[in-house]
């Protein structure tokens, strides 16, 4: 083991964290979900001090080359999997363009054997990246890079080319996969690989996709153009009509998205002659799967009625309440201060962390779940089905809950 756990584990004896003295992780991070931490400082001094054991690149590309070890020490398998979860695979597309070592903790944190992972390491990443990358990659057999990457910039339309070539990947692959769950390197789970197939089948079929009404027409009705690796809005004004007369939906990217729909993106003209009519758009990695998935014809919908929530990702916009980290173009960055409003999240992932900024938070939820792995907890399908159908988490009263009681 490397990292945070052998900084948990033989650096520190005892950790005063106000009643209590902590002689193991796994009760430091018990008391923090549980927000019963009364002396902080320690707690962030702690975080500062493994801040500086963090591993670079190059280090992680030495680390991996030993592949039986690395996968040993690193608790890829011998894991338990059940006959539940290999009738149900699952596919997972990373995006990646910086900490090899921050990727390693989320791809450790959902990887089974049976699924299927695509990696897509940004093109201008330091060349360090790509080597640590393809180290850890080699290591598996159902873990791939992309089989072309791309330049990533925000709001472009590579990043929806990025995320495509990934799910060409992906559908190319000998596995059957049920759902792919798309990523980013800064996003970590907050469900076991078991509780996120439970909650997956209870969608039935149904895609995980914010379909918002809401017009932002500025970016739709003007072109775009990428300048100095920036999206930047033209006084041209785009005269196309929209193919097929798709009604434009605004929506988050983060989705979970049913096999046969992703073969729609790839197969159906419409879907083909739309991502075109997108390419000088702006942000259209926030229109392109959430306006196709609003199509009568487009498989598991949800079709036209607008949605705003979704299961796939907890985040914290500017404004919102409970974020204890700090603001990073209006997105919370989590530290272990948020571990109690995480933790209690109906989500399958969240969104977002940095592991030079608070390392902590991504250990304990690491804990968190291989501790329900191995014990696994009764999840109130129930709940998700309910939220399948109504998709928004407003039908429900403050007495129901993601967890059986």
């Amino acid at each position: 083991m490397f990292g945070f756990y052998t900084l948990f584990q033989s650096l520190f004896d005892d950790i005063n964290i106000g009643d209590t003295v902590v002689h193991r992780k796994q009760t430091l991070c018990a008391e923090l979900i549980r927000g019963r931490v009364q002396n902080s400082t320690a707690v962030d001094n702690l975080v500062a001090f493994a801040r500086k054991r963090i591993l670079s690149d190059q280090a992680m590309s030495e680390m991996a080359a030993g592949c039986d070890k690395f996968v040993r020490t690193s608790e890829y398998l011998g894991r338990p999997v059940t006959d539940e979860e290999k009738d149900f695979p699952l596919a997972f597309s990373i995006m990646v363009h910086t900490s090899a070592y921050q990727v390693e903790l989320l791809l450790r944190a959902i990887y089974r054997p049976h699924n299927v992972y695509c990696i897509h390491v940004d093109r201008k990443a330091p060349p360090a990246l790509h080597f640590a990358m393809q180290a850890i990659v080699d290591c598996f057999s159902n873990v791939f890079i992309a089989s072309r990457l791309y330049d990533v910039y925000w709001g472009s339309i590579n990043l929806v080319y990025a995320e495509r070539q990934c799910q060409r990947d992906l559908l190319q692959s000998d596995n059957q996969w049920k759902y792919v769950v798309n990523l980013a390197g800064s996003e970590f789970p907050l469900k076991t690989n078991l509780e996120i197939v439970r909650i997956l089948k209870a969608f039935d079929n149904r895609n995980d996709v914010v379909t918002s009404a809401k017009k932002f027409p500025e970016r739709t009705e003007f072109r775009y153009l990428t300048i100095n690796q920036k999206i930047k809005k033209t006084s041209q004004r785009k005269t196309e009509p929209v193919p097929g007369g798709i009604t434009i939906h605004k929506g988050g990217l983060q989705t979970a998205l049913t096999r046969q729909f992703v073969e729609f993106l790839h197969h159906s003209k419409i879907a083909r002659d739309f991502l075109v009519w997108l390419n000088d758009t702006g942000i259209p990695d926030e229109t392109y799967y959430q306006s196709l998935a609003s199509l009568p014809e487009a498989p598991g919908g949800p079709g036209e009625n607008g949605s705003e929530a979704m299961v796939a990702r907890a985040k914290l916009w500017r404004g919102m309440p409970s974020c204890q980290g700090k603001f990073v173009h209006d997105v919370c960055i989590f530290t272990w201060r948020d571990l109690p409003w995480i933790t209690r999240q109906p989500h399958l992932f969240v969104n977002k962390f940095n592991i030079h900024y608070d390392g902590l938070a991504l250990e304990c939820l690491s804990e968190l779940l291989r501790d329900r792995t191995y014990q696994p907890i009764e999840l109130n399908i129930r709940y998700y089905q309910k939220f399948a159908k109504t998709r928004s988490w407003k039908a429900f009263d403050e007495s129901e809950t993601w967890r059986s009681n």
